[in-house]
């Protein structure tokens, strides 16, 4: 089998479908004996508990129940250095988990397939703070540095009838989710990713995959 990145990611909205394919390429390269992690490196929260437990105390952070059960809504426009302190605790948490789950096994070869990073970190912090320009700011350019060179990053585009036909409880759950979906799609056009269209069959897209990554086999 053709050698291929060691850090590959999925990105894109909940319900798109991005943790199938993370999970489908994990399993099958560890069918062909290739070493490989599947990790979930989207809320690293370690340090950064507390002040989300501070933002709640402030009433920055919401709590609606709906559907009996809890949900968190963080309205961190109404506090600049809230935000910043927020999002950069958020980067070195990220950072913590990045040494442990990407760095150090990539150090022993394993491939380490991501689902959601970098981009969806920030798009949430977008989402949070009402701020669109999020993607020109320092923090954007310090989590960078912790994508890897040789990284490959997938994004999952799924139309959003298909997701909310697949995943009613998105929406319900996420009163942004119109505006997380504008994002993604914006985020989508940006060069260093492979765009998926998952409106075709997981096989076919798998495929793709496959094929974007180099990777010569059977796929099973």
């Amino acid at each position: 089998m053709t050698k291929i990145s060691t850090f590959i990611c999925f990105t894109g909205i909940d319900g798109s479908g991005k943790s199938t394919y993370a999970d489908k390429l994990t399993e099958y390269l560890q069918q062909n004996n290739i070493k490989a992690n599947c990790v979930w490196m989207r809320m690293n929260y370690l340090f950064t508990r507390p002040l989300l437990l501070l933002c709640r105390l402030v009433g920055l952070t919401k709590r609606p129940v709906i559907q009996g059960q809890k949900i968190s809504v963080h309205e961190f426009q109404n506090s600049t250095l809230m935000s910043s302190m927020v999002q950069y605790m958020h980067a070195f948490d990220t950072f913590l988990k990045y040494i442990f789950k990407v760095y150090l096994p990539r150090k022993r070869g394993i491939i380490i397939i991501s689902d959601r990073y970098i981009y969806d970190i920030l798009i949430d912090f977008a989402i949070e703070s009402k701020d669109n320009s999020i993607f020109q700011k320092k923090i954007t350019y310090m989590l960078s540095k912790l994508l890897p060179d040789d990284a490959i990053q997938f994004i999952i585009e799924t139309p959003k009838e298909v997701i909310l036909n697949r995943r009613p409880d998105v929406s319900i759950f996420d009163p942004y989710f119109d505006e997380r979906y504008i994002l993604y799609k914006e985020l989508a056009l940006q060069k260093q990713f492979i765009q998926i269209n998952n409106t075709k069959s997981i096989e076919s897209n798998f495929k793709t995959i496959i094929k974007e990554l180099g990777i010569k086999g059977e796929i099973n």
